[in-house]
């Protein structure tokens, strides 16, 4: 267990951040991938399921890659695609990473709270 409250945890978390190619997460539900959001933050390309919000935060071909969920040959072909393709995962990881500052730091997110809330109380 890893806890960014702890310094050394901390540095830890962004130590495996910073030594991986890709982030993976085939995950079968997701109301929210924030797992997705904070590998893009950190300018990772992303493979992910394409089911519930996932295709919300992952841009297949754009952001990363998007399977069915259950499909381990297509997870296998995505991630080996972006292993042997440093100059795609490159480009998916700085794609990911402007989406994220776009839409997703706690800055950009309160400015749509406040929106969404504006535009319910006219």
């Amino acid at each position: 267990f890893l806890s960014k409250q702890d310094p050394d945890g901390a540095a830890a978390i962004k130590r495996l951040y910073s030594d991986a190619a890709v982030f993976v997460l085939p995950t079968l539900y997701e109301p929210f991938g924030i797992s997705y959001v904070e590998a893009m933050a950190h300018g990772l390309p992303c493979i992910g399921t394409n089911i519930c919000a996932v295709p919300e935060i992952i841009e297949d071909g754009v952001t990363g890659r998007l399977v069915a969920p259950g499909d381990a040959e297509a997870l296998a072909r995505a991630l080996i695609d972006l292993l042997l393709d440093s100059g795609k995962a490159r480009e998916f990881g700085e794609a990911g990473f402007r989406k994220y500052r776009a839409q997703f730091t706690w800055a950009k997110v309160a400015e749509r709270v406040e929106e969404q809330t504006r535009d319910l109380c006219r």
